[in-house]
């Protein structure tokens, strides 16, 4: 998610619209599988509004990712350990 979030800025700043339309789609795939709605629709924005998005627009998009990360990783934090697998698993 980081990446993706440095890529979108960095696309922006160097005025690469086609950048900010392929990693904004990428974005819109990852959230929605994630069920992270907000996230989904500014990355909607991000892909299909003109170029450059406004400033409203990717403080937006900056707070929704912050906000994904932090729940992502309150959830990761509750799950529980596991040990690593010793070999390939077996699919009968």
């Amino acid at each position: 998610l980081e990446h993706r979030e440095r890529a979108v800025l960095d696309a922006v700043a160097s005025g690469d619209a086609e950048l900010l339309r392929r990693t904004a789609h990428t974005l819109r795939s990852m959230s929605g599988t994630l069920g992270a709605n907000e996230l989904d629709e500014l990355s909607r924005t991000l892909e299909l509004d003109e170029f450059p998005p406004g400033p409203a627009t990717l403080e937006a998009f900056e707070s929704s990712v912050r906000s994904t990360r932090e729940v992502l990783d309150a959830w990761l934090a509750s799950q529980p350990e596991t040990e690593p697998s010793s070999g390939p698993i077996s699919v009968s």
